[in-house]
């Protein structure tokens, strides 16, 4: 009987000077052959049999998780490996995966007798994965509260209610239609992951941020299992708000031509929303997009609450930057302002969205005092920097583009209103037309042909240097024009 082959090891790791054996003996030793891999599996398999004999569950499909990786490490070294002919490859391949499915098997036992037992968590990796996306009840403390996140004040409050009623009177909750699905909508920067965060510490309950990353897995049903173990998680952990921050990445319209994973990834997050508002009355579920029309129409009817999150009005710009510029915390001379109009700050920076406010102008504006004073003198002295100025703004502002586009925000406006929403009189729709010009009227159902992108932007430019607003009003859109420049 022939002996059976044994596949080679990188031996590039393993050479070393003729004249020193030691030095070989060493490296060798600290290389994972084969023979070793399947020594630690059949101990990793071992070490589990005997957790599971103690009823230590969870540890061992954690033993067992280990002996699956240490499987992968085999293949990867299978697929390395230059001596095995191809046959002899299939013939190992074939026997490990039949080892690994063994394996699979045993942890499929081990999870239904948990959940026989009613554990749900069962679903959940052993090695706690989900751990790091919830922030408890104890540490949320550090979140902003609701009045510190500045701006759509009526949103804030009116969303805060239904959630506080869904909360505290959940049979009432459902009676009226508002369940705990809750959807917030907008433009890119205007503050929906804070406001979720400010009403989790509002509420006093745990908070879980959940991005597609952690959901989606290029292995085949790996997804899913992600999906369902984060909302056993939540249950487990509960009362929590489950926060899904972009959410269409993972409920966007489904097509026939998407791949079979990505379909059964939405029909499992659909299961879970559709029926999580009537099993559970100590977690909701928060979802934000910026593209609320690529949500799924199944998707966006769970969500019996949808908010709009818009961009912040003048005065709360001002508010904003007056916030960051004069932080009562701050040490002496750290910064220093001369001559600032925080209501014609507002006005110039109208139309921007509050991250790029914050991030890209006021928090750049307050370290240029800084850095000029370093780079004329080599040293940091407050006493001696200069105090910022409008022009700093002015200047600044001239170089930062906006994160939503006048086309983004009229499109904004259409979805909101075919969803039946009736928009402010004083709420601006689609500003700035320095790159469009007014092409026709429109219903007050919709804007389309209201406004057309010019060719030939750069010549396009409002000669009376000032920006339009747009206005939904009865039986229509009003137009509010600036006045023209006095020389």
């Amino acid at each position: 009987m022939s002996k059976r082959p044994h596949f080679s090891v990188d031996q590039s790791k393993s050479k070393a000077s003729k004249k020193n054996p030691k030095k070989i003996k060493k490296q060798r030793s600290n290389i994972l052959t084969p023979k070793k891999i399947k020594s630690n599996i059949k101990q990793s398999a071992l070490r589990a049999r005997q957790q599971y004999s103690n009823k230590n569950y969870y540890t061992a499909i954690e033993g067992l998780g280990d002996a699956l990786g240490m499987y992968d490490d085999l293949i990867d070294q299978l697929y390395s490996d230059k001596i095995l002919s191809d046959g002899q490859r299939k013939d190992f391949l074939s026997q490990f995966q039949r080892e690994k499915d063994k394996l699979d098997d045993r942890i499929e036992k081990i999870q239904d007798k948990l959940v026989e037992q009613g554990d749900e968590i069962a679903i959940i990796d052993p090695q706690n994965k989900f751990a790091p996306l919830i922030t408890t009840r104890d540490k949320i403390e550090e979140f902003p509260d609701v009045e510190d996140v500045i701006g759509n004040d009526h949103m804030k409050t009116s969303l805060l209610q239904n959630i506080k009623l869904a909360q505290t009177n959940p049979l009432i909750a459902k009676q009226l239609g508002i369940g705990k699905n809750y959807l917030m909508f907008g433009p890119p920067g205007t503050g929906k992951t804070l406001l979720a965060k400010a009403f989790a510490k509002e509420t006093g309950i745990n908070f879980m941020n959940i991005e597609s990353a952690n959901v989606l897995s290029e292995n085949f049903g790996e997804s899913e299992k992600n999906l369902k173990g984060i909302f056993a998680f939540a249950r487990k952990n509960k009362p929590t708000f489950m926060f899904f921050d972009e959410i269409d990445q993972l409920a966007g319209t489904r097509s026939g031509k998407e791949a079979g994973a990505e379909t059964r990834v939405k029909t499992a997050f659909l299961a879970e929303v559709s029926g999580f508002a009537s099993e559970n009355e100590d977690v909701y579920i928060l979802g934000s997009t910026n593209r609320p029309w690529a949500l799924d129409p199944a998707f966006r009817s769970r969500f019996t609450v949808q908010k709009y999150v818009g961009l912040p009005t003048p005065e709360e710009i001002g508010i904003m930057t007056k916030r960051m510029l004069e932080n009562p915390e701050f040490q002496e001379d750290l910064v220093k302002t001369k001559d600032l109009d925080y209501d014609e700050l507002g006005q110039l920076m109208k139309g921007y969205a509050g991250r790029t406010v914050t991030e890209s102008i006021v928090q750049e504006i307050r370290l240029i005092p800084i850095h000029e004073q370093i780079a004329k003198t080599g040293i940091l002295d407050l006493t001696k920097t200069r105090p910022i100025t409008m022009a700093d703004f002015r200047k600044k502002i001239k170089e930062t583009p906006k994160a939503t586009s006048a086309a983004e925000l009229k499109k904004y406006a259409e979805y909101r209103t075919e969803m039946g929403e009736t928009l402010d009189e004083e709420e601006p729709v689609v500003i700035d037309t320095r790159k469009v010009v007014r092409v026709g009227t429109s219903s007050r159902g919709t804007v389309k042909g209201l406004y057309k992108t010019m060719a030939g932007a750069e010549d396009a430019k409002d000669k009376r240097g000032g920006r339009d607003e747009i206005y939904p009003v009865k039986g229509g859109w009003k137009i509010r024009r600036p006045k023209k420049k006095v020389n």
